[in-house]
């Protein structure tokens, strides 16, 4: 694997062999292998790695997997450029609105219920979270299942506190191009899209993230 990342330097991000692909759009998810973070394409500097040809399948029970959306195209926030993120009510029922980012660093990750990779993902997260208690840096998870309830229960069962919310398409259509689960989608304190992270993350490297939260946002 190759080594550095513009938003993160020390230790290396890499994301592993593991993420499950079609559900974006959809389909029926496919296991892709993801390439080394450093492949990042020229144009896009800090943008994650594209991923390469399926190696094996992975099907999504029909009652949880997401339905194709009716949202229209939108065109996809550009890397470094300010985002600004609409009104959402969580799982919990409780309202962020887009003013309540300012000032924060946050992680957006995008999963599925029936996602095995993003079960192992969320693990971490959830420990990012709970790390990042009383710091400038929020966790969102985006649940892309159809039936909140499940969303819920599942979350209950594995113990996750992180906020989610489910479908969340106005968030998904501009953060998230490719059909791959889990992704990563990071911001500054400034609220810049930093990086687009495709696949499942090693536990070292999704609790690195943390260091966004000790960048001051700028004067």
């Amino acid at each position: 694997m190759t080594r550095a990342s513009p938003i993160l330097p020390g230790p290396r991000r890499r994301v592993l062999a593991a993420c499950c692909a079609g559900a974006l759009a959809g389909a029926a998810p496919r296991v892709l292998l993801a390439q080394p973070a450093g492949a990042s394409p020229a144009a896009s500097p800090g943008s994650a790695a594209s991923a390469s040809s399926a190696s094996s399948a992975s099907s999504a029970p029909a009652s949880s997997a997401p339905a194709p959306s009716a949202v229209p195209a939108a065109v996809p926030a550009a890397v470094g450029a300010p985002f600004d993120f609409p009104p959402l009510t969580l799982l919990d029922g409780n309202a962020w609105s887009p003013e309540s980012w300012r000032g924060l660093a946050a992680a957006v990750v995008f999963w599925g219920t029936w996602c095995p990779f993003c079960h192992r993902h969320n693990e971490h997260v959830e420990k990012l979270h709970r790390e990042l208690a009383g710091r400038p840096m929020r966790v969102l998870g985006v649940a892309l299942d159809r039936d909140p309830a499940l969303v819920r229960r599942h979350v209950r069962e594995r113990g996750y506190t992180f906020p989610n919310v489910v479908g969340a398409d106005a968030l998904r259509v501009r953060l998230v191009s490719r059909r791959v689960t889990p992704t990563t989608v990071t911001f500054d304190r400034a609220g810049r899209l930093l990086q687009r992270i495709p696949g499942e993350m090693f536990e070292e490297d999704v609790l690195a993230l943390a260091r966004l939260a000790d960048a001051a946002p700028p004067a």
